[in-house]
């Protein structure tokens, strides 16, 4: 192995390479975006995207999920509540499509439960104690963790969020933006900021915006992607001496939902690769930002990617 394909290898199994770079997807800024749009425009068929998908709310919208098991899905609670009727929709009107790119799909299942969290309040007003609380379980008729992968999740408190701060980890967002709602968007590399004061909520600068809700933000961590919170809001501050005004995110911390998920112990990800669909593409297209004498063909990364630590 060259020492190109070397550091390629250290690229892939951090993304720490990433943390100096940004990169802007041409559209019309959304004005829920958190400053430029960062987002970037991902192989959804490709692990850990596959493991993303729509839930589809009987034609009435759609929300972010993310597989956590092989029967369970992640979302926000919110995305639950049906607005017309004013009650939640029921578990057999919601269908979640794992790996949705462009009228395609990796699979779907409907669902057969939902557990929402016993401590959210629809009627509260909208701010970082109702996202705090922000989380919802739904249960799969079909296994589509076995075919789309799925994440594991480890608990983020304050002191844990400092801990992975201090190793410069690199936090990741990916989900169905509303303004690309049949493309998964992510932000590499995003800014998770701060637990915020009145609550046990996530203040973040993600890029997550409407349609983005119940979508994870996640970390390379000890060989697999991990779940550390999951987005519900985006809000807004008027700065006291400038007047400008300013978007957060605000998301819901996994130690939130941890203890719905496997009685307070952290999840490791069972699947933490699809051998079938390595990210490829994905590699390649975050590659063209990198300088280089050449570019590793689609053998050679296919192999490299195969050697990437494995659960």
């Amino acid at each position: 192995m060259n020492s190109y394909i070397a550091c390629l290898y250290l690229t892939i199994v951090s993304l720490i390479s990433l943390q100096n770079y940004s990169y802007a997807a041409e559209s019309i800024k959304h004005p829920e975006l958190k400053g430029q749009d960062d987002r970037l425009i991902v192989e959804a068929l490709e692990y850990p995207w596959s493991a993303i998908g729509r839930v589809n709310m009987a034609g009435l919208g759609f929300c972010t999920g993310v597989l956590v098991g092989p029967k369970t899905v992640l979302t926000a609670a919110h995305c639950i509540f049906n607005r017309k009727t004013r009650r939640n929709f029921q578990a057999g009107s919601l269908t979640f499509v794992a790996s949705y790119q462009r009228g395609a799909y990796l699979a779907f299942s409907k669902a057969v439960k939902v557990k929402i969290s016993p401590k959210y309040v629809q009627k509260e007003a909208s701010g970082a104690k109702k996202s705090a609380n922000d989380w919802a379980l739904i249960t799969l008729e079909k296994p589509l963790g076995a075919v789309a992968g799925y994440l594991g999740v480890t608990g983020l408190t304050p002191e844990k969020l400092e801990t992975l701060k201090r190793e410069k980890a690199v936090f990741v967002q990916g989900g169905y933006s509303q303004d690309r709602k049949h493309i998964i968007s992510a932000h590499i590399n995003c800014s998770l900021g701060r637990f915020a004061n009145e609550a046990p909520s996530l203040i973040h600068l993600c890029d997550a915006i409407s349609g983005d809700s119940g979508s994870p933000l996640f970390t390379y961590l000890n060989g697999s992607f991990s779940i550390v919170a999951i987005h519900s809001a985006t809000a807004t501050e008027i700065s006291k001496k400038t007047k400008k005004k300013s978007n957060f995110g605000i998301a819901v911390p996994s130690q939130a939902f941890l203890g719905a998920l496997n009685q307070g112990k952290d999840l490791a990800g069972r699947e933490p690769w699809r051998r079938d669909a390595p990210p490829i593409k994905t590699t390649k297209q975050i590659l063209k930002l990198f300088p280089g004498p050449s570019k590793p063909t689609d053998q050679e990364l296919g192999a490299l990617l195969q050697q990437l630590p494995a659960k």
